[in-house]
């Protein structure tokens, strides 16, 4: 988030527009899942055998840092969003 001020000596505050932030979590999900692969791939051909141990070892990696990445991004805005949810639904038919 970034503040502006204002001639008249407010602070403005202004967030990020959503198709910024989505392109954001997508730039990060690339980034968390490539390098750990491509590391992985380069350990792989340096080593002799058969099954690519460190492209998996890579893969798992980033898919565990892919996951929290995206729940630390993406938990402000659920949690924000739940505020909106009524505590209570009631059943059809119930009164």
């Amino acid at each position: 988030m970034t503040n502006i001020m204002t001639r008249n000596g407010k602070v403005l505050k202004r967030e990020w527009p959503g198709i910024a932030h989505l392109i954001s979590v997508g730039i990060y999900v690339a980034v968390s899942m490539l390098f750990p692969v491509i590391i992985g791939l380069w350990f792989d051909t340096r080593t002799p055998q058969d099954f690519p141990v460190y492209t998996v070892l890579g893969l798992t990696v980033g898919t565990v840092l892919m996951v929290y990445g995206v729940y630390r991004i993406i938990g402000p805005y659920v949690k924000k969003a739940m505020q909106h949810v009524p505590k209570k639904v009631e059943k059809i038919g119930e009164k």
